[in-house]
């Protein structure tokens, strides 16, 4: 395990020291990259489909619906 390598999926920690809060954390650069690549996806959409957010997060992320807290 590369300590290092893993580090830089994460460039926040060059600037800011995270403590685990088990609340939320630091984002992979790939995650977040999906996530605005989404977000972009569906811009000019003047609404959020709050019933389904948990379920197209849980696609976003190939996750279960289940795992997904908001």
């Amino acid at each position: 395990m590369n300590i290092s390598r893993i580090r830089k999926d994460f460039p926040v920690l060059e600037t800011q020291a995270y403590l685990n809060s088990a609340a939320t954390g630091p984002l992979l650069s790939h995650v977040k990259e999906a996530v605005v690549d989404w977000w972009n996806a569906r811009e000019g959409l003047q609404y959020v489909d709050l019933p389904n957010a948990r379920g197209e997060v849980a696609k976003l992320i190939h996750c279960h619906e289940e795992s997904v807290a908001l």
